[in-house]
Formats: C-alpha cells, sequence, structure tokens
C-alpha cells in the first residue's frame, strides 16, 4: 500500500521530468527558428541586446557555432529518446507470440 504523500511525490516528480524534457526538446528548435540568415544580423543583435559590437567574422563565427551546438542537441535529444523507447519496449512483455484478436462479424 503506497502512501497518499508518495503518490503526490511522483505526481510532481513526473511533472517536473515533462517541463524539463519539453524545455529541453524547445530550447534548440526555437533558437533554430529565430536564428538570422545573415553575419550582420547577428552582429546587430548583439549589439542591441548587450551593447557589445562584433566584427561580422566573428558575428558569423558564433551564428555557424550557435547553429551547429543547437543541431547536435536535438541529434542527442533525439538518440537518448529513441533508445528510452528501446528499452521500454525491451522490457514489455512478450505478447507478439500471441495471435490477433479477431472481430466478431456477427453484429453487422
Amino acid at each position: 500500500m503506497s502512501h497518499l504523500c508518495c503518490e503526490r511525490r511522483q505526481q510532481r516528480n513526473r511533472a517536473i521530468t515533462y517541463a524539463r524534457q519539453t524545455v529541453q526538446w524547445a530550447i534548440p528548435g526555437i533558437l533554430l527558428c529565430v536564428m538570422p540568415k545573415c553575419p550582420f544580423c547577428v552582429a546587430a543583435y548583439m549589439t542591441v541586446f548587450t551593447g557589445i559590437a562584433l566584427p561580422l567574422p566573428l558575428a558569423g563565427g558564433i551564428r555557424i557555432g550557435l547553429l551547429a551546438i543547437c543541431t547536435a542537441s536535438l541529434c542527442w535529444l533525439t538518440i537518448v529518446s529513441g533508445l528510452r523507447l528501446h528499452r521500454q519496449w525491451r522490457r514489455r512483455p512478450n505478447d507478439r507470440d500471441q495471435p490477433l484478436p479477431t472481430t466478431d462479424r456477427s453484429l453487422f
């Protein structure tokens, strides 16, 4: 028999885990969507938001670096999620050996 406080803690932990996973997927995706296409725009955004002026070659390098980091993190999250799903699938009882249920056509 589980206690009510333990059940609430498990529900809270599930909610925190779900929120964390959502944020992990959302941040790189949003950054890729709003990433400027040219180095001049990256330099302009850096100047507006931080007050630090960047030369264009450095802004281009920062843009390519951010694109690489976002793409790598999305690839990593995809691999980790795939492995987690594979582990869950392997733990499932072996129901593939049982015949599929048949439908009763006498009602039609």
